[in-house]
């Protein structure tokens, strides 16, 4: 991996307050097995926060998680 490629992944990184290390914006729609859990009643992704509220209700917050996600480098 070049520098100016491991910059482009350092430099979208979050610090959330309540984890222990830094994260990285995806969108849930991507996640095969959390899009399939969300539907299922008592499942840990059953109600996911990033399925709804602000991340649905404003259009540029979701895409721009898919204007940095990974798979584009």
């Amino acid at each position: 991996m070049l520098i100016k490629e491991a910059n482009k992944i350092v430099i979208s990184l979050s610090k959330p307050d309540k984890m222990p290390g830094f994260a990285y914006g995806l969108p849930a729609w991507e996640c095969k097995t959390g899009s399939k859990l969300a539907k299922v009643p008592g499942s840990v992704c059953h109600g996911c926060y990033a399925m709804k509220g602000n991340y649905t209700r404003f259009p540029e917050i979701k895409k721009s998680q898919y204007n940095y996600c990974f798979w584009k480098w």
